[in-house]
């Protein structure tokens, strides 16, 4: 008699590993069957796992790590100094002068005043 299949929950388990971990590991050793939407774990399956989790491991964790670039000081303005100027600027209220001198005459009309009277 044949062993019922295992679903990738109980197979996790087995593995003793979170679900997650072993949802990832498949993407790089896809020993499962599908039913519909279900991965199913088949003895046979399992074993291959097994073998596939001896094998040495090649994550990035291994490598020597990539040595930082170095950085030097622009003479340009960034963003940052621009944005921390013009914050500056609206805080102390100073406003500069326009270009166009105003007629001192303003420009808004009163519709109270444009209506007729009943």
């Amino acid at each position: 008699m044949t062993e019922q299949p295992k679903t990738i929950e109980e197979t996790a388990a087995h593995f003793r590993v979170s679900r997650r971990f072993f949802q990832d590991f498949l993407s790089n050793h896809p020993f499962y069957r599908v039913m519909g939407r279900r991965k199913l774990f088949f003895p046979d399956d399992i074993r291959r796992l097994t073998e596939a989790l001896k094998r040495p491991c090649h994550s990035s964790s291994s490598r020597r790590a990539k040595a930082n670039r170095r950085t030097i000081q622009s003479g340009e303005r960034t963003s940052e100094s621009i944005l921390t100027e013009l914050r500056a600027l609206l805080k102390s209220g100073r406003r500069g002068k326009s270009l166009t001198p105003s007629s001192g005459r303003s420009n808004v009309v009163s519709i109270a005043s444009r209506l007729p009277n009943p």
